[in-house]
């Protein structure tokens, strides 16, 4: 099912509509199969059904511009960022993927020294350009303006000749059953192979974040070690977290 529901959500997100008939013939399973797959996920939200076929459900795809992100709950993301920038020490090379709280980290990383910050945002590199103390590693590739975020094969081919001690990555969603989600599949790819260059991998999140699902996949919540947010997230999340092993801080 795994395979058939990431062809499904594939398709669905380059066409936004898809027949049943055209899945039937692209998996290679009866009709029969096919709208009980559909029927599936639309019971998780990702997919609405109709006469003959689906519609991925437009939520999922949807994704606000870098700057309409950058003045939603600011004084979440900067106790987030400052809790984040509080573990890293001189000497650490660290990764921040596009996103508005890994913004506000370059923003506390500024008057550091002896640190090297590696990143796919131009937005990021603008901020820390000037810092004498830091050496600012930029992936270069394919500019996103609605991100301000470098993707494709030429930042992909950067990142995989580097290692990080710590990466703290931005995310559009994160779900317990659904793990960690962003809109767009480039970037998706993008923060995988952050997560395969870094010692420890924290995610930095507030709480509108959480039980979230967009539409591209970027990992499982089993493979980061922690997660920084708000006191707004529910305790029963955090609680579930922690029961998962893996490290919380609530600011």
């Amino acid at each position: 099912m795994d395979f058939a529901k990431d062809t499904i959500l594939d398709r669905l997100g380059s066409n936004r509509f898809a027949t049943v008939t055209e899945l039937s013939s692209l998996l290679g399973v009866s009709t029969v199969t096919v709208r009980r797959y559909l029927d599936l996920l639309e019971k998780e939200g990702l997919v609405r059904r109709t006469r003959g076929g689906a519609f991925m459900n437009e939520g999922l795809v949807e994704e606000p511009s870098f700057g309409s992100k950058q003045v939603r709950f600011i004084a979440e993301k900067q106790r987030i960022a400052q809790a984040a920038v509080a573990t890293v020490q001189d000497g650490d090379t660290i990764a921040l993927n596009a996103g508005t709280t890994t913004w506000e980290i370059a923003r506390c990383l500024r008057s550091r020294q002896n640190l090297t910050v590696v990143t796919n945002s131009i937005s990021i590199a603008s901020v820390l350009v000037d810092s004498p103390g830091i050496r600012l590693v930029v992936t270069g590739g394919i500019l996103r303006e609605r991100s301000q975020a470098l993707v494709g094969p030429i930042a992909e081919a950067a990142l995989r000749g580097i290692f990080v001690s710590k990466a703290f990555l931005g995310v559009n969603g994160i779900s317990l059953s659904h793990g960690l989600t962003t809109p767009n599949m480039e970037e998706a790819q993008i923060n995988r192979v952050l997560m395969r260059v870094a010692q420890s991998v924290t995610i930095v999140a507030d709480h509108s974040k959480f039980e979230r699902v967009s539409f591209s996949l970027i990992a499982s919540v089993s493979e980061i070690g922690g997660v920084i947010t708000d006191k707004g997230t529910p305790d029963e999340i955090i609680r579930a977290l922690q029961a998962m092993e893996k490290e919380v801080t609530v600011v």
